[in-house]
This record gives C-alpha cells, structure tokens and sequence, in this order.
C-alpha cells in the first residue's frame, strides 16, 4: 500500500457506488473515468484507484475476475471480501482501536499517510463508518 492512502471521502458514497455495481449485472471488462463521471472529480479517481488497491482492477483498468465476482456476488460475499481487505489496510487504526486508543492516537495514525490536513477528518470518518458497518473492533 505504499504511496497510497485509503479513501478520503464519504463511506455513503463508497457504499453507493459498489451497491450500484452490484446491481448493474453485467460489467464492463474494463473500467476508466467515464465509470465514474457522475462522481465530482475529486471523488471519480478515487473510486478507480480504490478499485484497484482493492484487487478488483488491474493497473490498466481490466476487471479481475474472482476478485470483482465477491463485489457483485452478494451481500455475504461482498461483505466478507471488504472484512479482509479492511482488515489488511486498516491493520494499524484496527489494532489501535481494540487498544482503546483515543481520537488524537487514531488521527495521528492516519496522518502518518500523508493526507493534506482538510483530508484527515474525512479519512477517519471513513474508517469509522467502515469499521461501524462491518462490525470490527480490532484484529
């Protein structure tokens, strides 16, 4: 994961975007901007790298297969795909909450991946509202 920083935006938006997948049944074999165009441009990127840190895209945009059958393969399936990934990105803040660690301690973690200071909140936000809906409480 190096380089890379987990997403900065709405886990609303995260959620939607891979509901919507889910339902669109068939996919593309390959996925750029303009699967994403309805997304502000500060969101639309993300989404595509996202996907691909998520080992749903290749570097070039092509669909991997078993990895993007998870997303669209149902509930249990996609939430047991996005446990494991959580798990290996969020390994540190997880690790951290099951200590009992404090906003500040949280915060600091996550500032360690570089995000601009407006970015830190919503960054955190986000794993919150992962961490929430999936149940986690710490590896």
């Amino acid at each position: 994961m190096q380089g890379w920083m987990p997403p900065s935006f709405s886990y609303r938006t995260f959620v939607a975007f891979f509901g919507d997948l889910a339902g669109r049944g068939a996919l593309p074999a390959r996925f750029d901007l303009s699967a994403v165009a309805e997304y502000p441009p500060s969101i639309g990127p993300q989404l595509l790298e996202l996907m691909e840190r998520m080992g749903l895209l290749d570097a070039d945009g092509a669909v991997v297969g078993e990895s993007m059958r998870a997303v669209v393969g149902g509930e249990a399936r996609w939430r047991e795909f996005l446990t494991g990934w959580a798990r290996e990105v969020y390994a540190e803040q997880l690790g951290l909450a099951a200590a009992g660690a404090g906003e500040e301690e949280l915060r600091a973690s996550f500032a360690r991946f570089g995000y601009k200071p407006h970015k830190l909140p919503r960054a955190v936000q986000f794993f919150h509202a992962l961490r929430a809906d999936l149940g986690l409480v710490g590896t």
